[in-house]
């Protein structure tokens, strides 16, 4: 397991985004222990479902 840290560095990514994530259930298998999100080794990146148009419709 490794925390989002771990994981941001890993990714390229943010470790505010990799929290995020977790919150929104998108890393199968993330775990929060106490204040702090655990992660599995193997997991992969979830996609970025954010808008990046600029168009909201």
């Amino acid at each position: 397991m490794k925390s989002c840290n771990q994981m941001a560095v890993i990714w390229g990514i943010s470790e505010r985004r990799v929290t995020e994530f977790c919150k929104e259930g998108m890393i199968p298998g993330a775990v929060k222990v106490g204040k702090r999100w655990q992660i599995p080794d193997d997991a992969k990146r979830p996609a970025d479902k954010r808008i990046v148009t600029g168009r909201y419709h």
